[in-house]
């Protein structure tokens, strides 16, 4: 500088820096999802320089030691962007495992700057219990359904489907069963409760302990068991004329009813008799009386010197049968 003794310096600092590339989103969530099933997401890598950029995109060296980045792949893991050029990556899952996994890729660029994308994920399976595993019926009738209700509980927060198959075991061909559960249309809510009713009929009377039905649920390896228990009781109708039921004879009581209607019956002139019919079980039991057999007989000659009368004996024959025994 002119007529200053020193010079003047001028301090000048430059900053380096190569090729810069950036993922569209900062992390990836692929939330819930089923053992079996597999998810594919596809991001986009972003040169922002104008340089060339060389790109590698996978798991740190601190990852590579751990199983989990087997369950990830990259398509295409490397590559070369342009200048401010951009290009998509697929990044597929699949799970080996129920897990919640965690995982870290690495985006290397070469001489520049790259960044890390985490990944994570919960992989359930299908998890169905039975808030119990017998279903007893106290109170069961030869031939009359019987309804009982069982639980249903799902124990993940994933739907699951279920079917019931036909019923099981040794006694299987004396009793048959239905299931209904018409408010889930065959299927649960994440952690929820279901409620299912079931129809139960017995064919015999005998005690039944070895029966029972599956409940397979898909996405589960061993279905649900429900055991039924009963002793079923037959249906027991009794009938007697109203004189006749205190001394009812508890062995046979219809064994010789006789309905009387007397000797003195006019033609087309009704007479009404009344039929005591007592129902012992807890169960409605429907009965409809018929007529089987009508017999006419003329009655005997009058002696000598009586009167003749023109007359019929009638005597009918009817039996009560039970719509159910």
């Amino acid at each position: 500088v002119q007529h200053h003794p020193q010079p003047v310096a001028l301090a000048i600092q430059v900053t380096f820096k190569g090729p810069q590339v950036s993922v569209s989103v900062p992390s990836l969530d692929l939330g819930l999802m089923r053992l079996g099933d597999q998810t594919q997401v596809t991001v986009a890598l972003t040169n922002s320089t104008q340089l060339e950029a060389l790109w590698d995109l996978g798991p740190g060296e601190s990852e590579r030691a751990d199983s989990n980045h087997t369950q990830i792949t990259v398509e295409p893991c490397r590559g070369v962007l342009p200048p401010l050029g951009s290009c998509s990556v697929d990044i597929l899952f699949r799970p080996l495992s129920c897990q919640h996994f965690a995982t870290v890729l690495e985006l290397a660029v070469e001489n520049g700057q790259g960044c890390h994308l985490s990944v994570q994920a919960d992989v359930h399976s299908p998890q169905v219990c039975l808030l119990t595993c017998d279903l007893v019926f106290s109170e069961l009738y030869v031939g009359v359904p019987a309804l009982g209700i069982i639980t249903l509980i799902n124990q993940t927060l994933l739907p699951a489907q279920y079917t019931w198959t036909m019923l099981q075991g040794q006694q299987a061909p004396l009793c048959s069963a239905s299931f209904h559960s018409l408010l889930w249309n065959s299927g649960t809510t994440p952690n929820a409760k279901m409620d299912v009713t079931v129809t139960f009929t017995a064919h015999t009377d005998m005690e039944l302990s070895e029966v029972s039905a599956l409940c397979e649920v898909t996405g589960m390896k061993d279905p649900l068991v429900l055991g039924f228990f009963s002793k079923a009781q037959r249906l027991n109708v009794s009938y007697c004329l109203p004189r006749d039921c205190p001394g009812l004879d508890e062995e046979d009581p219809a064994a010789s009813l006789v309905l009387d209607f007397g000797d003195n019956v006019l033609l087309k002139r009704p007479i009404t008799k009344q039929l005591v019919i007592t129902n012992h079980t807890g169960y409605p039991s429907p009965l409809h009386p018929g007529g089987r057999v009508l017999h006419w007989t003329r009655p005997p000659s009058p002696p000598a010197g009586q009167s003749q009368q023109r007359g019929l004996h009638v005597r009918s024959h009817y039996t009560l049968s039970k719509l159910r025994k």
